[in-house]
């Protein structure tokens, strides 16, 4: 088998990823939050990973979940749950330019 050179042909743009993406990342704007239950101990890793990707700021909390009529919701400290609980992990979309501070609970 041969090949034949040539010259001047344009490169294609690269794809990026032929599947979608599995969480809402690309489509936050700030002040936007989603959460995922049972989440793995890397989540937030792979969370920081995304947002230098992206160029965006994300802050993960866990948090205790309770189930609504419509849908998950972050159990507010110091109240009692109605509902089923679970244990997850809360992603913020914050801005380009928030300071985040780790601070021992």
């Amino acid at each position: 088998m041969t090949y034949e050179v040539q010259s001047g042909v344009a490169i294609p743009p690269p794809v990026r990823g032929s599947r979608p993406s599995k969480y809402p990342f690309a489509t936050m704007a700030v002040g936007d939050v989603f959460f995922v239950v049972n989440a793995p101990k890397a989540f937030a890793g792979q969370v920081s990973s995304v947002g230098r990707r992206l160029g965006r700021k994300f802050a993960t909390r866990r948090v205790t979940l309770i189930e609504t009529p419509a849908g998950m919701s972050p159990l507010p400290e110091g109240e009692a749950p109605t509902g089923p609980t679970h244990q997850g992990i809360g992603v913020w979309r914050m801005a380009d330019d928030a300071v985040l501070r780790h601070t021992k609970q």
